[in-house]
């Protein structure tokens, strides 16, 4: 496991709620369009947060000018950014954060933007983790250049290890998939996927989000995906799934 290039969220748990958290990750993304820093949050039927009561210290500098960018929907999407392109660049910074009585505290890095982006995929799995080698063998053949792995526990509690590649890497979100309250439920899925979108999708040319089990292909065409994707230069593309299909045995 040592070998594997591993991602850990820093996250906010509230005192007195199981599993309801200020916000599962926090990051700076440093992009052409300049410098923010990131939480990762949601949306909780039985209890609310606001963010103008949360204090954020970056370096001794409070953070007070925010937006809060989410869809209070049946699977929510939250994401709360603060531009500190103001601030002097640095390496790293001390990031404070405190919310009604409770404090946490972190080193946080800047990582410039990639030289070049690289066509990806990503995934939140489980139980299935022994297909992971499938996945990266195919998708590779499929023109993928770098896989964005995240396990929905420990990886330390895995029976096994996990296949290895140097273009992997693995992350733990160890979130409840799925939390009890009432019509809302989704809670792990929804915020990686938030993510996927502000943390590495703008890294990277395409960013796929499939299972382990999903194996796309362009059908009826002799290429990859990755060459179809380019080909297509569309923002977005969704495809269509053959969980079984009776073919004939001649085609």
């Amino acid at each position: 496991m040592s070998t594997l290039s591993h991602y850990r969220p820093v996250s906010f748990e509230l005192d007195g709620h199981d599993d309801r958290f200020l916000f599962s990750d926090v990051f700076i993304a440093d992009s052409d369009a300049g410098r923010n820093l990131i939480f990762i949050s949601t949306y909780y039927p039985d209890m609310e947060f606001d963010f103008g009561e949360v204090a954020v210290t970056l370096d001794r500098t409070r953070l007070s000018l925010f937006e809060d960018n989410g869809r209070d929907e049946v699977e929510p999407m939250r994401a709360i950014i603060y531009p500190i392109g103001r601030l002097p660049y640095q390496a790293s910074y001390n990031l404070e954060v405190q919310y009604r009585g409770q404090r946490v505290s972190m080193r946080i890095n800047n990582e410039p933007p990639p030289d070049e982006r690289k066509f990806a995929l990503a995934t939140l799995f489980k139980d299935d983790f022994e297909q992971v080698e499938t996945c990266y063998r195919y998708y590779k053949q499929q023109g993928v250049e770098h896989f964005y792995l995240f396990f929905n526990g420990r990886l330390s509690r895995l029976s096994k290890p996990l296949f290895s590649a140097p273009d992997i890497t693995y992350g733990e979100w160890n979130y409840r998939y799925w939390i009890d309250a009432g019509s809302k439920q989704h809670h792990a899925q929804s915020m990686f996927l938030t993510l996927m979108r502000y943390r590495f999708l703008p890294r990277s040319s395409y960013l796929a989000l499939v299972d382990l089990d999903e194996l796309m292909a362009v059908r009826g065409k002799n290429m990859t995906l990755r060459d179809y994707i380019y080909q297509a230069d569309e923002e977005s593309v969704t495809a269509p799934m053959y969980w079984a299909e009776v073919r004939n045995p001649n085609n």
